[in-house]
């Protein structure tokens, strides 16, 4: 077994999904969004007029505090854990099968964005791997490089040993418009502002993070990412239990059906917690039918911007369509490297 496995993604791409079907083993110790108060530091600045220009010295510090809370709880599951895991290589094309000596796999889930500081936010939109024309030439660190750790939590943490990353993928005309649906419900219009929906759909820090494990990849500590496709996860129970099989978990423990949250259940949970899995949290099952193969995205689009015209008005519609001509490239590069099932065939 991985002595922790980190299921990490861009919103409204299936993680809540995907922790539900394979984060709850027995064999498994789980955190969920370790980050959650620093983002919420993050959208303030966000709202803020002038945030392009960077944060202020007060938002850093208040953005450094949450994170830092959300390391210590990182690091104590991973110590409650009991890291004692044995790693041994069996190919170099990918992971290393690890061997447990004791305790269980730390799950970590959480969105890359909400460890980011506004300093990497704006680089990775505007200087990732080279400098803005515009960038300020007395600014020290004029832009990302790539191959840089696109967040602020520790490398030890993102590369320690035994670790395994999935990083969670999905057609982006399945998630902006979602995106910004949910944004709206949490009172934030516009999707908060163009920087923060940029942030939120483009699925730029995923392909930063892709670049960041490439970079500090070691066979012998397994640390290559696997990314894998909403669509494997929402249609082929197959895809699910192989995916279990490369994380050293259970694949006779991965769940398909569940109850469907009571009134009191809803009664009891955070309303933003809510807002953001109401779907998934009403189911009683995998729904296969919102997966990009089983509809016809093209046919629909034409519906759905006429449709996104009524419901959020031109401006937001306008940006939602610059959003999926960003997140495409990212979203096409990433799916040809994606994890399939053996023999090549389709999940």
């Amino acid at each position: 077994m991985p002595h922790q496995i980190l299921l990490l993604d861009t919103p409204r791409s299936g993680s809540h999904l995907l922790d539900r079907m394979i984060g709850h083993g027995t064999e498994i110790k789980h955190l969920d969004s370790p980050f959650s108060a620093a983002r919420g530091k993050q959208i303030g600045w966000m709202l803020r007029e002038g945030h392009e220009k960077g944060m202020t010295y007060q938002e850093g510090a208040d953005f450094t505090t949450a994170l830092s809370a959300g390391i210590t709880k990182w690091r104590e599951a991973l110590s409650d854990a009991e890291d004692t895991v044995s790693p041994t290589t069996e190919d170099s094309t990918h992971s290393a099968q690890l061997t447990e000596q004791q305790g269980k796999t730390l799950f970590l889930k959480d969105h890359i964005l909400n460890s980011s500081h506004g300093r990497e936010i704006l680089q990775i939109q505007y200087n990732y791997k080279s400098p803005s024309p515009h960038q300020d030439p007395t600014d020290p660190y004029p832009f990302l490089p790539a191959g840089a750790n696109p967040t602020r939590i520790p490398d030890d943490l993102l590369l320690a040993l035994g670790t395994v990353p999935i990083l969670l993928i999905r057609h982006p005309l399945c998630t902006i418009p979602s995106a910004m649906r949910v944004l709206q419900r949490m009172g934030l219009p516009h999707g908060g502002g163009r920087t923060n929906f940029r942030a939120v759909t483009s699925q730029d820090h995923t392909r930063v993070m892709y670049d960041f494990y490439r970079a500090h990849y070691n066979p012998s500590q397994a640390v290559m990412p696997l990314i894998v496709d909403y669509d494997d996860i929402a249609t082929s129970q197959p895809f699910v239990r192989h995916l279990c099989t490369l994380l050293g978990l259970d694949p006779t423990e991965a769940k398909f059906s569940w109850p469907a949250l009571t009134a009191e259940g809803k009664r009891e949970m955070h309303p933003s917690y809510y807002i953001s899995q109401t779907r998934l949290k009403e189911s009683s099952g995998v729904m296969p039918e919102l997966a990009t193969r089983n509809r016809d995205l093209e046919g629909e689009r034409k519906g759905w911007v006429k449709g996104w015209w009524r419901e959020f008005g031109r401006e937001d519609v306008e940006m939602m369509e610059e959003m999926v001509g960003l997140a495409m490239p990212n979203y096409e590069w990433l799916w040809e490297r994606r994890v399939r099932l053996p023999g090549g065939g389709e999940a």
